[in-house]
């Protein structure tokens, strides 16, 4: 297939499924298998990075002004009545820290483990981590 209409059915992959709650590095992955592209080829691993480098990295522009309110409103929140452990961005700090401490436990990567697909759900499980408490913050808000 060209290389330019794989893009596209790749990009389109991406597009529907970074937003739902289902992993779009496994489907990115599964679409990759089923055209036959080498998962060991440099250039598609590359690809697949950048591919959803351009989706996390439009999340803090278009949350600009739910972030700079979270970072002004931290440890005690809008209305006074947070910690530093009960403010969006605290529940963040400790998801994450509880999300990274296995990656300090695994052993140094190998070329077969940098290929696999629990390498690449570090920056899935990193995103969730950051979109996830915001998510419960506006949610208890609201009730």
């Amino acid at each position: 297939m060209n290389d330019y209409l794989l893009s596209v059915v790749l990009g389109i992959i991406e597009g529907l499924t970074e937003f739902l709650p289902v992993s779009s590095t496994a489907h990115l992955r599964i679409a990759e298998s089923l055209f036959h592209i080498s998962l060991g080829d440099g250039y598609w691993k590359m690809y697949t990075i950048v591919i959803q480098l351009g989706a996390i990295l439009c999340l803090p522009i278009y949350f600009r002004a739910r972030i700079a309110k979270f970072l002004s409103t931290f440890p005690h929140g809008e209305n006074g009545d947070r910690t530093a452990l009960t403010h969006p961005l605290g529940l963040t700090m400790v998801a994450f820290v509880v999300t990274a401490i296995p990656a300090f436990r695994k052993p140094s990567p190998t070329a077969s483990s940098r290929t696999s697909l629990r390498g690449w759900d570090w920056s899935g499980t990193c995103t969730a981590t950051v979109a996830t408490p915001s998510g419960w913050a506006a949610r208890s808000s609201t009730t």
